[in-house]
């Protein structure tokens, strides 16, 4: 890893660095050609202007001592003029009528001399008395005194371009002798064909082997002057500072790859370290420290992951204690717990759970529900958990060779971002429960049908006597079995009331439905009514007010539903109202009975339709009754396939509403 990682980190580096030294060459070299090119150009004009110049001034002063010559005494004394001023071996008085002959009486001229020699600087004089004369000039001699650049090979030509172009024409004088036959050829075709094309004049020539560069002379028309160098003079220099260039770019980027490789072996190895470590932390092994000594970033970051991985020890420390504590208190209760996730497939579960299903979570997690628990009502649960928050249900399950009853309630689980994240399962063994639910249930009908007969006798007897002892009786003895007619009849309510839910309970009741007027149903049970809020400051009101409304119901089991609501609330209202209402909906009526009363807490609202409830458990309770009514009333709405549901603030009413289906369901008992 340590070496993979140099290799990715180093090999761009390279690549970038003989990018950059390529391109830092390349342009370095266009550069410094350039540089040497126009130097190089500007060096040739610059001697060929000095040659030019030095010339152009010999033949100035020339004139001016001809002008000044008339006799042979002039010439004898401007040549010792011309002596001092410049050469005496330079000059030679020629009387050689052959040349003289060629000038004018008065001439200067540049000729041959002969096909051998340099061209001559012939200064004519035809003198009054004596025959003409011509001053000869050296242009070879001046030439080879001029001190310029080494490296240059400078001189004259002489070239006449009406004549027949020959070996001889043009005439190429060097400064050596020893040079004109290995240069002479080469200057000779570069300067005809530069001639020739005319380019000659303020360009750079090259012609391997060697550069030129022409100029004409502004005094003679057949004079030239000449610059040549070699054409690799300076390719060694050249040479020698791309050289240089190179060697500075390589030691430049060998100590900065030096030094970056340095850093990164550095690096690497610090995370070769760190990554050594998380291995092992992330094992589990918390003990695990880096141990980096410098006073840089690494050294922060080293420090920064072993306090991390301080409080990863310290948190999976909680974890674990958390985790071992939650494990021995599921372990620890009775009931069986399953963890599930979203889609049913299996987390966690505690022995009891394991139990009752026959299996074990180590063999089944990781697993859906479905696939091992085959218990047709179990699934069921498990659908209709997918749509429910929270959702009870009861099944029947064999284990341990019994038929066993369970009570399983499961719950959506949510983080704190209320987002579901799984599924609890709780599942209660209540075949205990229900054996004492049906011995209590069986108790209690007999009890009521075994008192309700001998009961009705007393109430029959205690009519009877006070009916004809009405006159004989004293009032204490009428006060008496008035007292006990009441208390019995109190009781007979009592015993119908158990009987009369044990009957729902077992589904021993059936429906007789009928269509009934909800507007004179209710007027009915209100003014019959109305009799209990005697002595209290309450109205009994029906509010229906739509007399074309019907419903196909039980009356006498809906009839029941409204007193005990209405009487309910009759119970708990001293003042104000009780106002009866309905609001038809596209399937069902909803009904409500409204209050004024002592209302209802909030840990109330969910208990009081619960069997012997009271909101008042005292001795000394207010209130009389056992807690059957609601009990009741929310069995015979479920009867008619409705449901109950009540709102309340304390101190200030009730609001009991409930729904009955406008038609009798298809599926609802028959009459009996």
């Amino acid at each position: 890893m340590k070496n993979n990682l140099q290799k990715r980190i180093l090999l761009p580096f390279i690549i970038f660095t003989l990018v950059l030294t390529t391109l830092l060459i390349t342009w370095s070299s266009i550069f410094i050609s350039k540089i040497f090119t126009e130097k190089e150009s500007e060096n040739f004009a610059l001697n060929l202007q000095y040659i030019d110049k030095h010339f152009a001034e010999i033949i100035h002063s020339s004139t001016v001592y001809l002008d000044a010559i008339k006799t042979e005494k002039d010439l004898q004394k401007q040549r010792r003029y011309l002596s001092k001023s410049l050469s005496i071996s330079d000059f030679t008085v020629n009387y050689d009528t052959s040349i003289i002959n060629q000038l004018s009486n008065k001439s200067i001229s540049i000729i041959p001399k002969n096909t051998k020699n340099s061209p001559q600087l012939l200064l004519s004089r035809a003198l009054n008395q004596q025959k003409p004369a011509s001053i000869h000039y050296n242009l070879s001699k001046e030439l080879s005194k001029m001190e310029l650049d080494p490296l240059f090979k400078y001189g004259l030509i002489f070239f006449n371009d009406k004549k027949n172009t020959h070996q001889n024409n043009p005439l190429i004088i060097l400064t050596k002798q020893t040079e004109k036959e290995t240069l002479s050829p080469s200057i000779r075709k570069a300067f005809l064909n530069a001639h020739q094309n005319n380019t000659f004049t303020h360009n750079l020539i090259i012609k391997k082997p060697l550069k030129l560069s022409f100029k004409q002379s502004n005094q003679n028309p057949h004079l030239y002057y000449f610059i040549a160098t070699s054409s690799s003079a300076y390719i060694a220099t050249f040479i020698k500072i791309i050289l240089g260039v190179i060697s500075v770019v390589t030691v430049f980027t060998s100590l900065l790859f030096f030094i970056y490789n340095l850093i990164i072996k550095k690096m690497t190895t610090s995370i070769d370290i760190m990554r050594t470590v998380s291995k092992k932390v992330a094992q589990g092994d918390f003990t695990q420290k880096v141990f980096i000594e410098s006073n840089d970033e690494i050294s922060e970051l080293a420090t920064s992951f072993n306090q991390m991985v301080e409080k990863l020890k310290k948190s999976s420390d909680i974890l674990l204690h958390q985790k071992e504590q939650s494990e021995a208190i599921i372990a620890c209760l009775p009931d069986g717990i399953i963890v599930t996730d979203l889609s049913n497939t299996i987390i966690l579960a505690n022995t009891q759970a394991e139990n009752i299903f026959d299996f074990t979570i180590k063999e089944k997690i990781n697993t859906p529900l479905e696939t091992f628990i085959t218990n047709k009502t179990f699934k069921e649960h498990l659908i209709s958990v997918k749509t429910n928050t929270v959702y009870t249900s009861e099944f029947s399950h064999t284990t341990d060779k019994m038929q066993k009853t369970f009570l399983m309630t499961s719950t959506v689980v949510k983080n704190i971002r209320k987002k579901p994240i799984g599924i609890v399962y709780l599942i209660r063994d209540i075949t205990h429960e229900k054996q004492i639910e049906e011995l209590r249930e069986g108790f209690l009908r007999t009890v009521s049908h075994e008192l309700r007969t001998p009961l009705t006798s007393v109430i029959g007897f205690i009519e009877l006597v006070t009916h004809t002892g009405k006159d004989t009786l004293t009032e204490e003895q009428h006060s008496c079995l008035s007292t006990a007619l009441k208390e019995a009849s109190t009781l007979k309510v009592l015993i119908n009331d158990l009987l009369e839910l044990s009957q729902i309970q077992a589904n021993k009741t059936k429906l007789a439905y009928k269509k009934i007027s909800i507007h004179e149903f209710i007027n009915t049970i209100t003014h019959s009514l109305t009799p209990l809020t005697k002595g209290k400051d309450l109205t009994l009101n029906n509010n229906v007010t739509d007399q074309t409304l019907y419903i196909d119901a039980d009356e006498a089991k809906l009839r029941r539903v409204f007193v005990n609501l209405i009487s309910n609330s009759i119970k708990f209202t001293e003042k104000g109202f009780i106002n009866v209402s309905c609001k038809e909906l596209p399937d069902a009526i909803e009904f409500s009975v409204q209050d004024s009363g002592i209302g209802l807490k909030e840990s109330e609202k969910d208990v009081i339709f619960e069997k012997f409830r009271q909101i008042d458990y005292s001795s000394t309770r207010e209130y009389d009754g056992i807690g059957l009514g609601l009990s009741i009333v929310k069995e015979l709405v479920e009867l008619h396939n409705g449901n109950i549901r009540v709102e309340s603030t304390l101190k200030k009413g009730s609001t009991f509403i409930f729904t009955i289906e406008k038609k009798r369901s298809l599926t609802a008992a028959p009459v009996s």
